[in-house]
């Protein structure tokens, strides 16, 4: 050993009992025999997290919630978030690690959505419409063009810029490949397509914001070989991850417990239900022992619920033809919400449901392989819901509940433990 040094002994002496723990930290001092003494003072840790200074972050409340106010006048419960700040101080992505987002399509010049973090590929587009163009505009059907912002509101979650302007996403770093499977009539065969597409083409991990009207987990042989194809041998044999929506189907203000609906049924796909602003599953979320993790979302509908609406914000299709379209949410004086900013019709405040929450879990399995992409597909899905908090009081049998599953997204614990097959290494080094 070089130099010469002298170790400092750190000793802990227990306060006799009855005595001023302050005065006999003193009494040390004053004899002269420590450099320094004192109690061991229990404080609040505050930890240092660069929040984004996107405009309408403060208004994402799924991603980083202080009880703040939200749409229409209302305030959550603190923490009923996924602690995405607290996981950007660990990574905000990779762009070596992809998410396909299997939708409407994604549009091609959004301000918080660069073409640059984008993999358009030839032949993406699944649709009716020409196979080389996945955007979601200019549909051949005039009633439905409005229609097709679902896709771009879901790859806004995933992957909008940190960047000053509209929202954040929760892996603004890693790449997102658009592929588009709905128009008016998608064959069941194409969807099956898409999914092979995805992972050929190198996607880590898919987001599913999508489901049919059938409890049937085979309700569609080619779509479940697809799904059980991709899982194990995607991602060079590591498995790629698929996220998939549970459905909307409750009603549990008037008891109604829902369904998980086809594809979210089939064994081995991360099945998404939907918390809301109260940490509680949401009216619309199904009740179902096939739940796996929930995330934030709206408590309900307007529909179930006159007072209530959605809450979600996310990038929007820019102009007049998205969510803040005429007959939506068009104009201040339609809809007040808040912080109206510049181009404010690419981005809205309307968006919920268990589409809202896939996306979320998808965007933290790519946090989770930007740290650690040597992990299977299985082991992503460990991580996912190991660390999920257990909300709402539920009954927790083995760690899930037919309400929320393994429980509540957190995407912080997630990114903290995406290596969790050192821990023995970890052990075995101190014990020696």
């Amino acid at each position: 050993m070089h130099g010469n040094f002298t170790k400092n002994v750190r000793k802990i002496r227990p306060a006799p009992e009855n005595n001023n723990a302050l005065e006999v930290a003193n009494q040390i001092m004053e004899e002269g025999i420590a450099k320094y003494s004192h109690p061991n003072f229990i404080g609040k840790i505050n930890l240092h997290m660069a929040l984004p200074n996107d405009e309408y972050f403060n208004w994402q409340w799924h991603f980083h919630n202080t009880g703040q106010q939200i749409n229409d006048g209302r305030t959550c419960v603190y923490d009923a978030d996924i602690d995405a700040v607290q996981a950007w101080n660990i990574t905000t992505g990779s762009e070596d690690v992809i998410v396909a987002v299997l939708d409407d399509g994604v549009v091609d010049d959004h301000p918080d959505l660069p073409l640059n973090r984008q993999l358009r590929l030839p032949g993406s587009n699944f649709g009716t419409r020409d196979p080389f163009d996945g955007t979601p505009t200019d549909d051949p059907y005039p009633d439905a063009i409005w229609r097709h912002h679902h896709g771009t509101a879901c790859a806004g979650i995933i992957s909008a810029s940190h960047n000053s302007i509209g929202v954040a996403g929760i892996a603004p770093d890693c790449m997102l490949m658009p592929i588009r499977i709905f128009d008016i009539i998608t064959g069941f065969n194409q969807l099956a397509e898409a999914i092979h597409f995805a992972a050929d083409n190198g996607a880590d991990v898919l987001s599913n914001s999508w489901g049919m009207e059938s409890t049937d987990p085979n309700f569609f042989p080619d779509i479940v070989d697809a799904i059980e194809d991709v899982l194990p041998n995607g991602r060079d044999g590591r498995g790629c991850v698929v996220a998939f929506a549970a459905s909307n189907t409750a009603n549990h203000l008037e008891g109604d417990p829902g369904e998980v609906q086809f594809p979210a049924n089939v064994e081995g796909v991360i099945t998404v239900g939907a918390s809301n602003r109260g940490d509680n599953v949401s009216n619309y979320s199904p009740i179902s022992n096939l739940i796996d993790i929930v995330a934030p979302s709206q408590h309900a509908y307007p529909s179930q619920d006159p007072n209530e609406d959605l809450e979600i914000w996310t990038t929007d299709i820019p102009g007049s033809y998205g969510y803040q379209c005429p007959g939506n949410y068009c104009d201040e004086n339609s809809d007040p919400l808040p912080s109206w900013g510049n181009d404010w019709a690419s981005y809205t405040g309307r968006f919920g449901g268990t589409s809202a929450a896939c996306p979320q879990v998808a965007g933290t399995a790519a946090l989770i392989l930007s740290r650690n992409p040597r992990l299977s597909q299985s082991e992503v899905v460990d991580v996912l819901i190991k660390t999920a908090d257990r909300i709402g009081g539920y009954n927790y049998v083995e760690g899930r509940c037919n309400e929320v599953g393994y429980g509540r997204l957190n995407a912080y614990k997630a990114v903290k433990n995406a290596f969790p097959d050192i821990t023995p290494i970890l052990h075995l080094l101190l014990e020696d």
